[in-house]
């Protein structure tokens, strides 16, 4: 899926169904003008939700008001539910605007905002919107579009599967630390006599690492996940999960299981500790191809969804 994220500007493909579904809600307005509006709102709309389907993001275009045929006669609005997160407004831009327009209307209530320019006026010839970029708070009509930020600023919100191969772009979601970050808050946890495990994971030269604090309720045991990602060749990577105990504890809780589950949900691989300082895992997988880690610990269970 890296294809999908180019930098700043990035492309996506605009299929005739999105079209066609833009069309059918235009059709049911009156003046050209709203045609026009509710045409590039929708297309907008299923552009982003299509995006963020190919990223593993869940998202609901028919859930907002922009699929309702009252409220795009009466409001200017374009916004995406997407799940378990909230409402992004998904902006069109026209070819050569240097501005997006964000009407006062959908300033409220947004997580987010997202600027997509299509590469024609004519909706026949439309073949590709161009992410500009992100915005978290809008307070005026016109925004310059030199003002949005990366995509990869909205990616880091979502509540989306840890795309391992992005992060060799350094795109991370949020609470997953570099290795140096991650040995550094355990220190400042235990400000003496520190000795984690984490002190011998120094990653490889062409290998990146990024570790994510885990704590379990209520039994209130906490433990440090550390997951680590190489490259073999451009299509395969070489794919290494460690758990280590956090803070004063030298061995993980009792009867702690940590499984690596296929894109089915079916467990492949299982470990258990008992009176062990750390577990781990390694295997291969192409690029695309999913799985999970699942920690549980009694009646806890906790899952971390990745694609490489």
């Amino acid at each position: 899926m890296s294809h999908f994220i180019q930098g700043l500007k990035l492309n996506f493909p605009i299929t005739l169904s999105d079209k066609k579904t833009a069309q059918l809600f235009a059709d049911q307005q009156v003046t050209l003008e709203k045609k026009k509006q509710v045409y590039f709102n929708v297309l907008a709309v299923k552009t982003v939700s299509n995006y963020l389907q190919c990223l593993g993001i869940a998202n609901s275009p028919e859930g907002g008001d922009s699929w309702d045929m009252v409220m795009q006669t009466l409001a200017d609005t374009a916004d995406l539910e997407v799940d378990n997160w909230g409402t992004l407004e998904c902006r069109p831009v026209l070819p050569h605007a240097q501005v997006c327009i964000v009407p006062e209307e959908v300033w409220d209530e947004r997580k987010g905002y997202v600027a997509v320019q299509f590469n024609h006026e004519l909706p026949e010839k439309i073949t590709q919107g161009t992410f500009i970029g992100f915005l978290e708070k809008v307070a005026q009509v016109e925004v310059p579009l030199e003002q949005f930020q990366p995509m990869e600023i909205l990616l880091g919100k979502l509540p989306t599967l840890n795309q391992l191969s992005h992060w060799f772009k350094q795109i991370f979601p949020e609470g997953w630390h570099s290795w140096e970050s991650l040995l550094t808050l355990e220190k400042k946890e235990v400000a003496f006599a520190f000795r984690s495990p984490l002190t011998q994971e120094m990653p490889k030269k062409d290998q990146v690492k990024r570790g994510k604090f885990i704590e379990f309720s209520p039994q209130g045991e906490r433990i440090s996940l550390l997951v680590g990602i190489e490259p073999i060749d451009e299509q395969e990577m070489d794919i290494s999960v460690e758990i280590f105990p956090r803070g004063h504890k030298k061995i993980l809780p009792h009867k702690l299981q940590m499984l690596i589950l296929d894109d089915e949900g079916d467990s492949v691989m299982n470990a258990e500790a008992r009176s062990t300082e750390r577990l781990e895992f390694k295997f291969s997988g192409e690029i695309g191809e999913q799985f999970a880690v699942q920690l549980v610990l009694g009646d806890s269970i906790i899952t971390e969804h990745f694609v490489i």
